[in-house]
């Protein structure tokens, strides 16, 4: 049986080895790191431990069979300074990479689609490989409009890339494509999509 609990300290480990890194959706990663995946993961995990410590004060929650750690739902609305995220980069690539990103950084800013003043947004949901099509993260997404209404929102939002196999999920759930910006150069013209689900 899967329970959705509050994110706790003890989680932490679990989700930068299980749940952190995904190819598909951390392809923006990937290309600021050069490829490597290896980097994308310290990149992510340092970002984390930066944006989600204390973890008492993350908008989180994790969903667990057992004592098995199988998913996650970020609903956090305070996203870290570009400042900060820029400094980490170039502590986990060095000059010479952090260069090479910099038009990966300039075009992800060409796609960037503002969030509706009154949405509930949905910063990352992860679900572990292993565990898909269960519906783990059905069950997430439904915990997270009951939160929404709970605490009066009016419309549901989250972003992702347009290749993301998770859109099936989303729209299966009643969200819409509302925006869906390219550049050449974010991801070789790959586009962002802001997806939208009235309450």
């Amino acid at each position: 049986m899967i329970t959705i609990r509050p994110v706790q300290l003890d989680d932490i480990d679990l989700i930068e080895d299980r749940l952190l890194y995904d190819e598909i959706t951390d392809a923006e990663t990937l290309a600021l790191v050069g490829g490597d995946e290896k980097l994308a993961r310290m990149y992510l995990a340092k970002t984390m431990q930066v944006a989600h410590l204390p973890v008492a004060e993350w908008s989180c929650v994790v969903a667990v069979e057992g004592d098995k750690l199988v998913g996650l739902l970020d609903y956090s609305t305070e996203s870290m300074s570009r400042v900060i995220r820029l400094a980490l980069l170039h502590d986990v690539v060095g000059w010479k990479q952090f260069l090479r990103a910099l038009p990966v950084m300039y075009g992800r800013q060409r796609v960037n689609t503002p969030v509706p003043d009154d949405a509930f947004f949905l910063a990352n949901l992860r679900v572990d490989e292993a565990q898909r099509g269960r519906g783990i993260g059905t069950a997430l997404m439904e915990w997270a409009e009951d939160k929404a209404r709970e605490l009066g929102a009016r419309h549901m939002a989250l972003q992702t890339l347009t290749s993301n196999r998770a859109r099936r999920l989303y729209e299966r759930l009643g969200y819409r494509v509302t925006q869906s910006p390219t550049h050449r150069l974010y991801l070789h013209g790959e586009g962002r999509c802001l997806m939208v689900k009235a309450l």
